[in-house]
């Protein structure tokens, strides 16, 4: 199905953009679409020219890299070029250099078992827009399209499902959930990213098929689920993993987030305030699904290793999991620096972590004011004046142990009693070293 769309100012700069090289492949006899996301963001009047342009043609790659060389791009890049993406730069008629992606049209399928997909060559418009995920994202705009008229290939009705608020698949559910397991995982973050409600066919199909995302490689479940957890909605995301039990498959350790209705629209709440970082938002996850339990940490580790998240993200969720449970039991000053110096760069976060999920409110507020007190009375840095340098010159000795243990005690001192300052530090460390001459 082709129509006109009936407002295409979303689209007048992009096809102008793009029109160079789609005169390119109409002389060589081929036609060039956009689709993907930037079609349905300029149906929802949220189009623009961005700097990542993707595209999908009837043309081989062998005939899609001749023709985008003819046009002198500034880079070309052939990796995908045996699954039929060729990829170029091309410098914008505002200046800017723009990354596009040429695929020809193709459909793609996972045998049963495999975690790499089949892919087989089309000509025909429609049947690559059939293999896509869902029918927000199954329409494509001719490239060629004239002046003031982009004309739409709609052959699933996605842009009724558009303004429907609708989220369905081109094909039958089953089909594509078949065809790419992580179409499910998708589902749920296009729920939470863009406000669509799944179709009953769709969660039913999940239900059926969720055991199939296990062929699903752990780093692309990882960066779906990320996707989910960063976006505006991700409490509507993590409902729909609920519901059709899809989150036992990648996540069990996170189960607990279900087991009480109201619970899972409290982790909507706390995401919602939690800063656009995936570790913080991971850890309140873990804390809000496993409470105190001691080993929340561990298991958070553990898990985010196993789904390949960057080792200094697990690093980082382990620690702030354990802030959580260090946090002071009062607001005495030595108790307040030392839970200062263990959170270290992570004490901001550390803070909307605990304040967010299941510690008392009035410890939280008593605490933060105390640390807003020595931040204004003594600053944060809960390191001694004197460095390693420093100590060996008072003292007259080279690197080794007494230098370690000199440091702590001066460590312990700016702890327990805060900045001395220099000439105090060095008179308690002459009578610290004294104390240890035989």
């Amino acid at each position: 199905m082709k129509v006109v769309v009936e407002h295409t100012s979303a689209f007048d700069a992009l096809l102008r953009e793009v029109g160079p090289l789609a005169e390119a492949f109409e002389r060589a006899g081929h036609r060039l679409y956009l689709v993907g996301g930037i079609v349905r963001d300029g149906l929802r009047g949220l189009g623009h020219v961005g700097l990542d342009i993707d595209l999908t043609t009837d043309a081989l790659p062998d005939a899609v890299e001749a023709i985008i060389r003819s046009q002198r791009p500034t880079a070309l890049w052939l990796q995908g070029k045996r699954f039929g993406t060729i990829g170029a730069r091309f410098r914008g008629r505002d200046g800017n250099d723009r990354a596009y992606e040429v695929t020809t049209h193709r459909s793609e399928a996972y045998a049963h078992g495999s975690r790499k997909p089949e892919v087989e060559y089309s000509a025909d418009i429609v049947a690559d827009l059939s293999r896509r995920d869902f029918t927000v994202n199954a329409m494509a705009i001719d490239a060629s399209s004239p002046p003031g008229a982009a004309i739409l290939v709609d052959p699933f009705s996605g842009l009724e499902d558009l303004r429907a608020g609708r989220l369905r698949t081109p094909l039958d559910p089953e089909v594509s959930f078949t065809d790419d397991p992580l179409r499910m995982l998708r589902a749920a973050r296009f729920v939470a990213d863009h406000g669509l409600v799944a179709d009953p066919a769709v969660l039913d199909a999940i239900r059926r098929l969720r055991e199939r995302l296990g062929i699903v490689s752990a780093e692309r479940i990882r960066v779906e689920f990320s996707k989910l957890l960063l976006s505006e909605r991700p409490a509507a995301g993590l409902a729909l993993l609920a519901d059709t039990s899809l989150l036992e498959v990648f996540a069990s350790p996170l189960v607990g987030l279900t087991t009480v209705g109201a619970l899972l629209r409290r982790v909507g709440g706390v995401l919602r305030r939690c800063p656009v970082d995936i570790s913080v938002r991971l850890a309140a996850l873990f804390a809000l699904a496993v409470g105190d339990d001691a080993r929340a940490d561990e298991v958070a580790y553990r898990w985010a290793l196993e789904l390949r998240f960057p080792v200094e993200e697990c690093t980082r969720v382990r620690a702030l999991l354990r802030l959580r449970l260090e946090f002071p039991v009062d607001d005495e000053p030595r108790t307040v620096r030392r839970f200062v110096r263990s959170a270290g760069p992570l004490l901001a976060d550390a803070l909307t972590l605990v304040s967010l999920t299941a510690i008392e409110s009035g410890r939280s507020s008593a605490v933060r004011v105390a640390i807003d007190r020595l931040e204004e009375s003594e600053g944060l840095d809960m390191t001694p004046s004197l460095d390693g340098a420093a100590v060996m010159g008072h003292l007259g000795v080279g690197p080794g142990r007494d230098i370690g243990d000199a440091l702590k005690m001066l460590a312990d001192v700016r702890l327990e009693e805060g900045p001395v300052g220099p000439d105090e530090e060095r008179r308690r460390l002459d009578g610290w070293w004294a104390e240890r001459q035989p």
